[in-house]
């Protein structure tokens, strides 16, 4: 055979080889950056997800305190006032059931503590109501907002991994019923 017919058939089976390899080689490497994307798009999914959840309780628990606080600063308003107690005038008028409509939502979105605390606190508000004992509501209410601390990871006190990420602060004292979300996250 010829020598140069046979550098011919060589070369011409190295170049196919090489681009052979190269192109098996250069599929993988796009294959596995597919698969990490696809990977990454998951895990943003998971975040956007769980951030959702994390804003749609937070919401929960917020509109919850404040149809609670609504309920209890109008009674104390009426007693200071010198107008009849709640207990006088029974629950009509109180709108109770958009309490239960916001404590529903507590119960479908948290965790067993925090809706324990709210189911406390939801029974401590009929009973202030329609019997003017308000002895339990105070300490009902700080059991969940502490409940809700714990769960929203902005106590101390809360375990590792309560959350996806650090929430911040929802008040410096009390939660407040006018306060914006934008309020609330400022811890004003």
């Amino acid at each position: 055979m010829d020598p140069v017919l046979m550098g011919v058939v060589i070369g011409a089976l190295l170049s196919f080889l090489s681009s052979f390899l190269l192109d098996y080689f250069r599929g993988r490497r796009e294959d596995r950056a597919l698969e990490r994307q696809a990977a990454d798009d998951k895990r943003k999914e998971r975040l956007a997800l769980q951030e959702s959840r994390y804003s749609d309780r937070k919401a929960a628990y917020l509109r919850f305190e404040q149809q609670v606080d609504k309920r209890f600063s109008r009674a104390a308003r009426d007693e200071a006032e010198g107008e009849p107690s709640p207990a006088d005038r029974g629950a009509e008028g109180w709108e109770l059931s958009v309490v239960e409509e916001e404590l529903l939502e507590v119960q479908l979105l948290s965790g067993a503590e925090a809706k324990g605390a709210a189911e406390d606190v939801a029974d401590a508000l009929h009973k202030f109501v329609l019997e003017y004992d308000g002895a339990g509501l105070r300490e009902a209410r700080e059991r969940f907002r502490a409940a809700v601390r714990r769960e929203l990871g902005v106590d101390e006190a809360s375990p590792p991994g309560a959350t996806n990420r650090p929430a911040p602060e929802l008040s410096r004292g009390e939660l407040r019923p006018d306060a914006s979300p934008a309020q609330i996250s400022k811890g004003q």
